[in-house]
């Protein structure tokens, strides 16, 4: 089985029959985000995000009407976000594929679909349609409980900062600190950092 975390993280083996990891990772969803929120939102004179609509340049072209009455108050709450994740299953299921690996981690859905799905274009169609943007406004409204933002606490921590709990703010500490990710991610595995 041909595993990913992302569509352009690099394969790994594991078990029988193709397959790939659907669900974006924390930190390809990290990327997307940090890209949806510059490509829609700018930032602010002092260097801050002046994000006030989360939903604003997601392009409801391809979205069924339940995911566009989902971000129509402009947030996801956790049953609008099953919900999503339920129609995105049927959808599957009604090409003629199965959602495998299911499992919820401690904010986000966790799942893998048959290679021949991707390769079909059925993945793109079915997440664009039924949860792809429920699955954004999520992500980004959970940003601060994410493994990439605890990481990046506990780096501060480690150089003596008491980490702030919002993830902008913690990024903000991080530049103040002259930390780079590479030297918390480094920290996290045991090293000094920079």
């Amino acid at each position: 089985m041909t595993i990913w975390q992302s569509k352009l993280a690099e394969p790994r083996t594991a078990g029988t029959g193709p397959s790939r990891r659907a669900r974006r990772s924390r930190s390809a969803a990290a990327s997307c985000v940090a890209a949806v929120i510059v490509a829609t939102t700018g930032c602010g004179a002092d260097g801050g995000s002046t994000a006030q609509d989360p939903t604003a340049g997601l392009s409801d072209s391809s979205m069924s009407d339940a995911q566009k009455s989902e971000l129509a108050d402009k947030k996801v709450t956790a049953a609008e976000y099953e919900a999503a994740f339920q129609r995105l299953q049927a959808c599957f299921r009604a090409a003629g594929f199965d959602v495998l690996n299911v499992s919820r981690t401690a904010y986000m859905n966790d799942f893998s679909v048959p290679d021949a799905a991707m390769q079909s274009g059925v993945y793109d169609d079915c997440y664009a349609r039924e949860y792809g943007a429920v699955d954004t406004v999520w992500q980004l409204a959970h940003e601060d409980e994410s493994p990439t933002n605890q990481m990046y606490k506990e780096c501060l921590r480690k150089r003596g900062v008491e980490p702030a709990q919002k993830s902008e703010d913690v990024k903000k500490q991080m530049d103040e600190a002259d930390l780079s990710v590479q030297d918390c991610i480094e920290m996290a595995a045991g090293g000094t950092g920079g």
